[in-house]
């Protein structure tokens, strides 16, 4: 039996998550919903602020690609990308580079931003033109990710503070700022 580097990929998200207090809940349906993981961080600590005046702790969603390769580019339903285009909550990629071992050696976060975003829809728009708007799962796009969004260590401590990078100022700014396109 082959090695099954997609679940070892989700498994390791979910353990370096729990390692630092964020909850990764799993998405009950393979690539169905364009995401693995909806990641849930603490409530805040209580800030010179009543309770009900403190804003909503931040969730994002998470796809996880693992892969043996190393030339920063891999295949993704277009499927799954739009799905991640079209919530409401900051959307990441985790690409986690195996080598022969259980644990990844590199991590990259790539935000779904604006510029991605609009790729994502240009391609979804070309698509849908050209009759195949109902098989955006038997489509893909390549995703690029690059050094910009290599994390430091592959460990939930820093997965957890390049989630707040893109998130610097709470969930509601986020998606005020961030608007579904």
């Amino acid at each position: 039996m082959g090695r099954d580097l997609g679940r070892e990929g989700q498994d390791y998200l979910s353990v370096i998550c729990n390692h630092v207090g964020l909850t990764a809940n799993p998405s009950l349906k393979k690539d169905i919903h364009g995401w693995d993981y909806f990641i849930e961080f603490p409530d805040h600590e209580k800030r010179h602020k009543s309770i009900d005046e403190l804003p909503p702790p931040i969730e994002c969603k998470v796809q996880v690609k693992a892969t043996e390769k190393r030339d920063k580019k891999l295949q993704v339903k277009v499927s799954v990308l739009y799905r991640l285009v079209k919530t409401h909550l900051p959307a990441f990629m985790l690409f986690l580079e195996y080598g022969k071992s259980h644990n990844p050696e590199c991590a990259y976060l790539l935000h779904i931003d604006e510029q991605l975003m609009g790729k994502v829809l240009k391609r979804v728009r070309e698509l849908e033109a050209k009759g195949h708007g109902e098989n955006l799962h038997k489509k893909a796009m390549t995703i690029y990710y690059g050094d910009e969004s290599r994390l430091p260590s592959v460990t939930g401590l820093e997965l957890k503070k390049a989630i707040e990078f893109y998130i610097p100022d709470g969930l509601n700014v986020y998606t005020k700022k961030n608007p579904v396109h």
